[in-house]
């Protein structure tokens, strides 16, 4: 909810019994005090502050209520912090973020599987070595942790990308495949440079 703020209120913060907080895309900076405040408010379920340029990661360890979490486009670089012990939670998104690294307790604590499976990382530069253990740990558990392509970044459409596509299909139906092809490029949903990215993935 866009009102415009620079910084986390305290008559927010003080209301200690508030469940559900939506201050996405405002323009919201976290100092350690404010950090703190946030902290303090245990009993939220649901948190959204995508789009604020935190600076500082939230700290969400005493949130033991906390069912959803949001903190895509913050640009944070470290995970919320006591994120990897809320065995509740049920989604946790933390899409185009600076995140390099995952805590190593949710590849080895099993009561965090169910959460893992809400947790969406695309567009982090995760390191290679954070893939590997992703990878590993889909294969051990049958849990897909992070989403489809944790890691992956926006890239946008090139020309070969539509030639890839057109691959093994009759020359009568590349005009047919074009139109396609445009409709998405043009289309004011969802980024349609995912939409590329899972065909790129796919050919």
């Amino acid at each position: 909810l866009d009102c415009m703020l620079t910084e986390l209120p305290n008559s927010i913060t003080q209301m200690l019994q508030l469940e559900q907080l939506d201050l996405s895309d405002n323009n919201i900076t976290l100092t350690e005090d404010s950090r703190q405040r946030l902290a303090g408010m245990t009993r939220m379920e649901e948190l959204n502050l995508d789009g604020n340029p935190l600076g500082l990661t939230p700290d969400v360890s005493a949130m033991n209520h906390l069912l959803n979490l949001s903190l895509q486009q913050t640009g944070i670089s470290q995970w919320p912090i006591g994120a990897e012990r809320l065995t509740q939670l049920h989604s946790l998104l933390l899409q185009e973020n600076q995140i390099t690294t995952i805590p190593e307790s949710l590849f080895t604590n099993a009561a965090m599987r169910t959460a893992n499976r809400g947790t969406i990382l695309h567009d982090n530069p995760l390191n290679a070595a954070t893939l590997q253990r992703l990878t590993e740990y889909r294969l051990r558990t049958n849990t897909v942790m992070g989403g489809a392509m944790p890691g992956a970044l926006h890239v946008p459409p090139a020309p070969t990308d539509f030639n890839a596509w057109l691959e093994g299909v009759p020359t009568r139906d590349h005009a047919q495949r074009k139109t396609v092809w445009e409709q998405l490029k043009n289309h004011e949903g969802a980024s349609p440079d995912d939409v590329f990215r899972v065909l790129r993935y796919l050919t």
